[in-house]
């Protein structure tokens, strides 16, 4: 995983005031997805930051500019 993105959810989730256990069930996903991610532990699909992003009001698009090839949303995202 980025750490950028790891730290740019981390963020996110505490300027909102969210608990990880909350986003983790806001956006679909395990409490030990959402707190290994912040650590930059958990290699992540882009279909998993897609959701949590989702949470947040936001879209790939703030972390990751389409090209003209298109992406795999079941894609890793690599430590």
């Amino acid at each position: 995983m980025d750490r950028s993105i790891a730290e740019m959810i981390k963020k996110m989730r505490k300027e909102r005031g969210i608990t990880q256990k909350q986003l983790a069930e806001y956006a679909g996903v395990s409490f030990s997805t959402i707190n290994r991610l912040e650590k930059g532990e958990r290699n992540i699909t882009w279909g998993t930051v897609k959701n949590i992003l989702e949470v947040f009001g936001y879209s790939l698009s703030v972390i990751k500019k389409p090209s003209k090839d298109s992406y795999s949303t079941n894609e890793e995202i690599e430590a």
